[in-house]
């Protein structure tokens, strides 16, 4: 983080309009990473409107800049005491000035600011192997004092029941 602000990292907080920049960045760090998210920008324009809708600041857009351009985006979210970091995406130029380092302590500080007790980084890979992909991730997480904590995972509110039971059948023969 020193580096980000010895290199002249700024972040600053972003809305709905910056977030074509922000699925750039995504869709640049997948491309670098090898990886797919599978999710469209209509995602992530639908998610970041339903939560703010929902009670305001819940998802927040942050940006950090290197000589005048957007090199990382991260998104904050908040539900009472907790928070964590959802989904960020960096350019594959200028990593030596860690924006995302610098984005991470904003998030860090808002969050903070917010009251929250507990921030979560998120992302942590079941691999230790330090030759795999996740093993720099892993190792930023660490350096950072984080603890590494196993929770129950996702999970999702059936709403038509019925449609779910049907999928689940689905889903079943196929695995088959």
């Amino acid at each position: 983080m020193r580096r980000a602000r010895a290199a002249g990292v700024s972040v600053e907080e972003g809305g709905v309009d910056d977030l074509p920049e922000f699925y750039r960045l995504v869709e640049e760090t997948q491309v670098r990473g090898g990886f797919r998210l599978g999710r469209q920008f209509e995602y992530y324009l639908r998610q970041f409107t339903a939560l703010n809708e929902e009670c305001a600041g819940r998802m927040r857009l942050f940006l950090a800049r290197y000589e005048g351009a957007v090199l990382a985006a991260h998104t904050l979210n908040t539900v009472g005491p907790r928070a964590w970091y959802l989904t960020g995406g960096s350019a594959s130029h200028g990593r030596e000035a860690r924006p995302g380092n610098a984005l991470q302590w904003a998030l860090i500080r808002t969050a903070h600011g917010l009251g929250a007790a507990e921030y979560d980084l998120r992302g942590v890979q079941p691999s230790l192997d330090q030759d795999g992909p996740e093993y720099g991730l892993l190792r930023f997480e660490l350096g950072t004092g984080g603890l590494v904590v196993e929770g129950v995972g996702e999970w999702e509110l059936p709403l038509v029941r019925p449609l779910d039971a049907a999928f689940r059948r689905y889903l079943a023969r196929r695995q088959r």
